[in-house]
């Protein structure tokens, strides 16, 4: 502002103000108003030395950013230098201004050549997709096709597959009737079974308090209840044949179907049953009823009394278990016994007149057993009373 007013002693002022708050801040601007300054106040010397450092500012700002035009600047250089050429009397040469107008003139050629071709790179690109649009389209096009030709099939399988589990489902419902059937037939066989064991157990105890001739008509009818055991037994070997194959038929179908699912949930609810009265058979016993209300150290012929009721409840268990584990002790047997009619470890310890440490520890050396026999037992952490229980 106070060049433009032409007080230029007031302008060098302030600019050597500016450059004693920071020596380093010397742009080319403000040493081309310096320049610009002495060359009005006739000081020719000075003003060359601000042209020349003029000059080297804008070379050390071009080179750092390649791309920046300073043609104002380098014009307004120019015309000072020519006005100072003229005035110390050098001859007028305007070669080098051209020659960096030149240069700005390539540059921009090469900035607009450059922006034709991205421009250009753009237009293909915009093509290109343009074509993958069309391309992808297409291919939708033909996986719609595809896939309506899959669907049909896969509704023709379908309506083969309905067919066929229709026909499957005919057999499952009568297989699961018949099944049913069978299985209500063989629980109320062993109801009965149970109900006749207990009669001949008290017809054989009020043997001895009769007369010969009321012992004669008991032994009859015994003779009579045991008959009628056995041709219960031989019914339910039969039925229980009858159930294994039908189970195996239903087993060996590909498909799993409501109704076999049905089946299943059936079987469940017989196994249950089957449980309870297993438990109802037990605790009916008089000795087990007895041992559970008032535990007591059991004898020899007590244990034998047991065995017999557990082989007769699960067939052939004192077998099954010498045969499939024969490094048990006989202590072990007893023990396997007991947890298998359900009695609890403090009852045990009295019934073996030991404490129920030394019961939990018998039965831990004895799943050691077990395990040493048969590495694949208790895979699923289950308990050595759940396992009896299952075997």
């Amino acid at each position: 502002m106070l060049v433009g007013a032409h007080r230029y002693r007031e302008a060098i002022a302030q600019f050597q103000r500016l450059i004693r708050l920071n020596p380093d801040f010397l742009p080319y601007a403000v040493q081309l108003s310096l320049a610009e300054i002495y060359i009005n106040l006739g000081k020719n010397d000075s003003a060359f030395y601000y042209l020349d450092k003029a000059a080297q500012s804008m070379d050390k700002e071009q080179k750092q950013k390649k791309d920046q035009i300073m043609l104002s600047f380098k014009s307004l250089y120019y015309q000072m230098q020519s006005a100072l050429n003229e005035r110390m009397g050098l001859p007028y040469s305007g070669q080098v201004f051209r020659r960096y107008c030149d240069s700005i003139t390539e540059d921009l050629k090469d900035k607009h050549n450059t922006a034709l071709r991205q421009q250009e790179t753009r237009a293909q690109l915009q093509q290109r997709n343009y074509e993958l649009i069309i391309n992808r389209q297409q291919m939708e096009l033909r996986i719609a096709v595809i896939v309506s030709l899959l669907l049909g099939v896969i509704l023709a399988l379908i309506v083969l597959y309905q067919q066929n589990l229709k026909k499957k489902e005919r057999t499952i419902r009568r297989l699961s009737s018949e099944l049913q059937k069978y299985s209500k037939q063989l629980k109320d066989n062993e109801v009965l079974m149970a109900q006749n064991n207990e009669s001949i157990q008290e017809l054989q105890m009020q043997l001895s308090t009769q007369k010969a001739s009321e012992q004669e008509a008991q032994l009859s009818l015994i003779k009579q209840l045991e008959e009628q055991n056995r041709q219960l037994n031989l019914a339910n070997q039969n039925l229980q044949h009858q159930i294994e194959a039908h189970w195996k038929q239903l087993k060996s179908a590909p498909l799993k179907t409501p109704h076999l699912q049905e089946l299943t949930t059936e079987m469940l609810r017989l196994k249950e049953r089957e449980e309870a009265l297993t438990g109802q058979l037990i605790s009916t016993h008089p000795l087990v009823a007895e041992l559970r209300s008032k535990p007591r150290f059991l004898q020899p012929e007590d244990f034998v009394r047991i065995a017999t009721l557990v082989n007769k409840i699960y067939p052939h268990f004192t077998e099954r278990l010498t045969e499939t584990f024969p490094n048990l002790t006989e202590l072990d047997q007893q023990l396997c016994i007991l947890i298998k009619l359900g009695f609890s470890v403090s009852q045990i310890a009295v019934f073996m007149a030991v404490s129920p440490t030394s019961v939990s520890q018998q039965k831990s050396r004895m799943k050691k057993r077990i395990l040493q026999q048969k590495t694949d037992s208790f895979t699923e952490g289950e308990t050595l009373d759940l396992w009896l229980h299952r075997f």
